[in-house]
Formats: C-alpha cells, structure tokens, sequence
C-alpha cells in the first residue's frame, strides 16, 4: 500500500464524513460522533503499510495522555482533522511521526489576575498569550467562557495564558516491552518550575497577584494517531481573594523571567509572600506580608539580629539608592515599612495616615501601601541583578560600599 494510496482512501472517507455518512448527530466532538465502522477501510489500508503498521500496537505517551495506538480507531482521529486542514497534510504528517517518532506539543497554564496587550515572548518556548492564539480542543472550551470562575466564588475568569510550545520526542513501549516493565511516566516538572518562574515574573512587572487556573496540553502534530488533549486539570487553590486583573508592563516581562530563572527557587518564600500581600482584604495582613518580605530579603544569611530595623533600612537605601538624596528615601520608606509590620504583628491594626478627612486618610493608606509593595519589589529585581545574595551575604560589605575590604 503506497502513500498515494492511503492519501486516496483517507479522502474518500472524508468526503463520506462530509456527506454526512458514519457521523451521528449531538453536542459532542466531533471525532467522538464519527464510527469506526466509516474509517475501517483507512484502518485496514494503514495495517498494510510496513511504515505504519509498526506503530500497531506500540505504547506511547506524552503529558496530553496517551496509550497503545491502534491504527483503526486512529482513523477516527484523522479524518476529523483532515476535514479542517486538509487530506495531504495529515497523511505526511503521519508518515513524519512514525519515522521520528516526535510530535508537536503545545501546553496551556490559564492566568487570572493578570492582563496583556499582545503576545510576549519569554525564549525558550515559553509566552504569555491572548486566548485567540491558543489551541483550543473541544475538551477545553468550557474553560473560555465567562461562566469560568472558582467554585467558591471569588475571582474571575482567566485573562490571559502562560503557553510552552515544544518538539517532543514520544517515548514508545512495543508490547513485549510493556508486558515485561511498568508503564512509563512523562516527568513535566521542569516544565512547572519554569511556568511558576514566568508567573513570578509577570507579578514583579505588574502591581497584580497573578495565579494559575486551568490547564491542558495539546498535540499539535495532525497525524498524531491519538487523541490530541486528554482533557484538562483543574488548579483551583484554597479560597482566596483574587483582586481585579493589573496590567502588565510587557517590556519588562522577559528581562524578569531571565534574572528568575538565574535565582534557582532562592526567592521563592519572598516572592509568596509578596503575591500573597496584594490577595489581602486586611491592610494590617498586607503590611505583615510585605515587613516579612522585605525582611527575608535583607537579614539573609543571618540568625537573631539586634537594631533590625536600623540594618534594614540602610541595607535597603544602600542596595536600591543611587545618589545621597534616593538613599534617605528608600531609608525612611523602609523604616515606615517595618515600623508598620511591628505594630500589625503587635496589635493586629495600623496606624491611620493623618489627613482631613475620612477619603484623604484612605488615598495616603494605599499610597504608602503601593510604595511598600514596589519597595519589596525593587528589592527582589535588585538581589536578582547582584552577585552577593550568597549562603552568607557580606552585608557589612554592601553597606560600607567596601566589598574587597575585610572587616575582620
């Protein structure tokens, strides 16, 4: 059985499918309403291919799912996507795959809490993407709607999508292999790790408090002869305030996720507690999340600390201050933070801004607030873009502007 030929029966029975022939009627998939009895004539043709046949049988899987590939029900699959792209493409793409055995898989992190204008390419695959650019399988759909909210009810429906697009090579069992060993499994840690770099990333350039939702892989490839989504998993955390979605400055994004990707989960306690300070509805949580952020940051490396607040506000206007003037700020904004944080940790409140009335009293709260939240902020890109975040940082170093001098 030649290519041709299998490219001549695959178009017939798409036609037939057209038609209306061996497809029922219902809201489900597509594939799923077309019977194996209207693609048993590819099914056989594929069994007689020496190229193909090989693949009978064979065990296969990837993070979309995966099991032993039989090539009559894999007709089904075909001929569904041969109806969009076209008859051609599909059959070269098969015969591709059964010779390289690799697939084109795309996966899909949905992002509340979070907006962008455009697409923003991170490198290495990775992009944040608006929801028309994504692949979206049958499976999937229900996740774009606007109905799409936590089941506790706070939040909103996803704004955006965190996306790795990959060449993966398909890891296969025959049946001898797979009755003798267990039942690979597809490691896609990594790929999480590096998500949750680039979501950090996205909050160090908004004023959000992004978090992921759903999520679901996608293959690609037309002539996979597999289903190309197992569906998607949910990622709904414990009930938690999502605020409103920020903007996010786009040409900061991938500068981010390369000075993250350097930092090897050292920041990671610090970053959480600056994403769980801006999910807060008590001001006094808030001011707690960003003191103890700020603190881990700048007393690293060190056991029980005397004058804390002293060493911090002056190792903050040191690290972040470029000029006499900028250092007394960021000493004095530094000292208000921590200040608020002991009295929060203290007496479960903090003190009232002065002001005229009720609404000014307000507006200068959530100022200072934002100017401690980006103060925590500015310092993780700065630890990012320095060398001396180390096991045991020289403080006295940095603050003495003296690295190469001993204080000993």
């Amino acid at each position: 059985m030649s290519r041709q030929e299998i490219v001549d029966r695959l178009a017939q029975v798409v036609e037939e499918v057209k038609s209306g022939k061996g497809i029922s009627p219902g809201h489900q998939a597509r594939w799923a309403r077309i019977s194996l009895d209207a693609v048993s004539s590819l099914g056989d043709a594929m069994l007689v291919e020496p190229a193909l046949e090989q693949l009978e049988g064979v065990w296969v899987h990837n993070p979309a799912g995966g099991g032993a590939v039989n090539l009559k029900v894999a007709g089904i699959y075909l001929v569904d996507r041969a109806l969009d792209i076209g008859v051609e493409t599909v059959v070269e793409d098969l015969f591709r795959f059964a010779e390289t055995g690799e697939v084109d898989l795309t996966t899909v992190y949905l992002v509340e809490g979070i907006t962008i204008p455009e697409t923003v390419t991170l490198g290495g695959g990775y992009s944040f993407e608006l929801f028309h650019t994504l692949p979206k399988p049958h499976a999937a759909l229900p996740i774009f709607g606007k109905a799409n909210v936590p089941a506790h009810g706070w939040g909103n429906p996803p704004s955006c999508a965190l996306v790795h697009r990959t060449r993966f090579k398909v890891p296969m069992q025959s049946p001898a292999e797979r009755e003798a060993a267990p039942m690979f499994h597809v490691d896609s840690s990594d790929v999480r790790t590096t998500m949750t770099t680039a979501l950090n990333a996205a909050m160090l350039a908004s004023t959000g408090a992004p978090q992921f939702r759903q999520q679901y892989h996608v293959i690609t490839s037309p002539g996979w002869p597999y289903m190309d989504c197992g569906g998607f998993a949910g990622s709904e955390r414990f009930p938690v305030p999502v605020p409103f979605a920020r903007p996010v400055q786009i040409e900061r994004l991938a500068e981010y996720f390369e000075l993250m990707q350097s930092q090897d989960g050292r920041l990671e306690m610090a970053l959480s507690k600056l994403q769980s300070s801006r999910q807060r509805i008590s001001n006094a949580e808030r001011v707690i999340d960003l003191g103890t952020c700020m603190e881990m940051l700048l007393t690293h490396g060190e056991g029980q600390s005397s004058e804390i607040t002293f060493k911090i506000s002056s190792r903050a206007a040191w690290l972040l201050g470029s000029d006499a003037t900028s250092r007394v700020e960021i000493f004095s904004r530094a000292r208000g933070l921590y200040g608020a944080r002991s009295q929060a940790v203290h007496s479960g409140i903090i003190s009232t801004p002065k002001g005229a009335n009720s609404l000014e009293r307000e507006a200068e709260l959530n100022r200072l607030l934002a100017s401690y939240d980006q103060l925590c902020r500015d310092l993780i890109i700065a630890v990012c873009s320095t060398s001396f975040w180390t096991t045991k940082p020289d403080w006295i170093g940095l603050v003495l502007d003296a690295a190469d001098v001993s204080a000993h």
